[in-house]
């Protein structure tokens, strides 16, 4: 998604290409790897607060 992006924005040609697309790689996995971690700790906090509020 952010690989297609900078794309558009930066054109499909030049000197820079492979460079420009490197990174926007490594962002975008970046990015997903944030959002992952986000999702393991949402998920711990929703059980520890089941836990502790004596949930179901």
């Amino acid at each position: 998604m952010i690989v297609n992006w900078v794309l558009v924005v930066f054109g499909e040609r030049g000197r820079n290409r492979e460079r420009i697309l490197r990174a926007a790689l490594i962002v975008d996995l970046l990015w997903k790897l944030i959002l992952a971690i986000k999702l393991v700790f949402d998920s711990l906090a929703k059980v520890w607060m089941d836990q502790c509020s004596g949930g179901i």
